[in-house]
């Protein structure tokens, strides 16, 4: 594969522009198609792609950005990660770095905050590193994609500890008013691109993958389906913050302000608004998703309970209409709709208990994890029970999709929930062990019982009596 490589890597650098569109073409089909096989070439493919998608020529950037994608998509995702890191984080073009931060975007997004921040060498230091970078950068592109990179990591029980041990204490102590904005006030909108001629590619122009389709033949045609469209495209679907029209900035000012207002009269307006928004605007809604989200999701808490019941009824009816923008906030929604479990109203008890139900089928299941998690683990003991109900829920709908995440989020919780049940008097409340019993057989269902219990034992913040219990609900399965 080597010299194959090296050899459409030479023809990506012709001058000509139609032989260096075929060869990233080729490129990105080669990347597809062999998969993990091109991980040994995976740096000069980046550092040569990162570059041209960096041209002025807006359809040389949208096959750059597709073969890009490709990779992304289709190649180990450690691997891909550290080579586009090589390639781009330390260019002296600022239009190299921006393209390199945007795509390591993606990909962090692909790969989930509990895989980002697992550990793994070469992976979360790197990536928190370089992140960190990005929000300093000269760069204002640049630097909205770093916020972007670090915006789904802030959730994650361990982020703080990761980022003060791998980024220096020179960057901490000015990345420290950056991690403020973004849990105050999320990651913003995206500045104006700084590339003449490649914005409109960023924003969804599809002239330029038309154009590159009758270029390159197959491959182009495949990419056009979906595979591997440039990124602009991928990412405008998931909510990303394009610049608005005053008039729909203005828009979006009003109902955000209203959902905040001290009147409890002004907030029930707000979320009528946002209703009547998501109904008939919902390109607008899901293009500011965190701004909305961020001034909504306390409203399933608020103090005020006929706009908290409000709140929450709106909720169940937003989700199916904004349901692919969701994951980009589903840890903030996540995180306000939970304790309402709990709440002495059992009606509103019951409406939080259908959001999550909602969130389970319409949500992608990958972004729900590590949200359900935190919730089960920080939540209050009379509302535990019924998280671990839905976090087996959610586990019939990841386990068999993306075994591998379940195995990373959801048995290290049931390992720790067991581990609590045996340290506590009387083996704990019987709600909670039935439901976490249901919990480890749903895991082992998919897993299988033996492989679940070998990692239970091989884990060390499990107890021998926690692997008694989980033999226990084994044996009743």
């Amino acid at each position: 594969m080597h010299p194959l490589t090296l050899a459409v890597i030479g023809e990506v650098k012709n001058l000509r522009s139609q032989v260096s569109r075929l060869a990233m073409s080729t490129l990105g089909c080669l990347l597809q198609h062999l998969g993990k096989r091109m991980d040994a070439e995976l740096e000069q493919c980046a550092k040569i792609l990162l570059q041209k998608g960096s041209e002025t020529n807006k359809f040389i950037q949208e096959d750059a950005e597709s073969a890009l994608m490709s990779m992304v998509e289709h190649c180990n995702q450690g691997r891909a990660l550290g080579a586009i890191i090589q390639g781009g984080a330390s260019h002296k073009s600022s239009q190299v770095r921006s393209l390199c931060a945007q795509i390591l975007s993606e990909l962090c997004d692909r790969m989930g905050p509990g895989r980002v921040l697992s550990g793994v060498k070469d992976v979360t230091d790197k990536l928190l590193a370089t992140a960190a970078n990005f929000c300093l950068d000269g760069s204002q592109e640049t630097r909205y994609w770093g916020r972007t990179i670090l915006y789904p990591l802030l959730g994650h029980q361990d982020f703080d500890a990761l980022i003060s041990k791998h980024v220096s204490p020179a960057v901490m102590r000015n990345l420290k008013d950056v991690l403020e904005n973004l849990r105050l006030k999320g990651v913003g909108d995206q500045p104006p691109s700084t590339f003449s001629a490649g914005t409109k590619s960023r924003r969804g122009n599809s002239a330029g993958s038309a154009d590159s389709a009758s270029l390159a033949g197959s491959y182009a045609s495949t990419s056009t389906t979906g595979q591997s469209a440039p990124l602009g495209r991928q990412r405008g679907a998931a909510g990303s913050n394009s610049r608005l029209s005053d008039a729909a900035a203005d828009l979006v000012k009003t109902a955000c302000q209203r959902l905040n207002a001290p009147d409890w009269k002004e907030r029930l307006s707000g979320i009528d608004q946002l209703a009547e928004l998501s109904q008939e605007r919902t390109d607008l809604v899901g293009q500011c998703i965190v701004k909305f989200m961020d001034a909504f999701a306390p409203r399933l808490g608020d103090s005020n309970s006929k706009v908290q019941q409000h709140a929450l009824e709106t909720a169940l009816q937003l989700v199916h209409p904004l349901r692919n923008y969701l994951p980009t906030v589903a840890n903030t929604l996540v995180q306000h709709a939970a304790p309402v479990l709990s709440s002495k109203s059992a009606e509103l008890a019951s409406l939080a208990g259908q959001l999550l139900d909602i969130f389970i089928l319409e949500v992608d299941s990958e972004k729900l994890a590590q949200p359900f998690v935190q919730a089960v683990a920080t939540g209050n003991p009379r509302s535990k029970p019924e998280l671990v109900d839905k976090l087996a829920a959610l586990a019939e709908r990841l386990a068999p999709r993306k075994p591998r995440l379940s195995q990373l989020h959801l048995e290290p919780e049931l390992f720790r929930l067991l581990g609590g049940l045996a340290s506590a008097p009387g083996a704990g409340s019987v709600a909670l062990k039935s439901s976490a019993y249901r919990l480890a057989q749903t895991l082992a269902s998919y897993s299988g019982p033996a492989e679940l219990l070998d990692r239970a034992r091989s884990n060390a913040q499990c107890t021998p009596q926690a692997v008694s219990m989980l033999e226990d609900a084994l044996r009743q399965y």
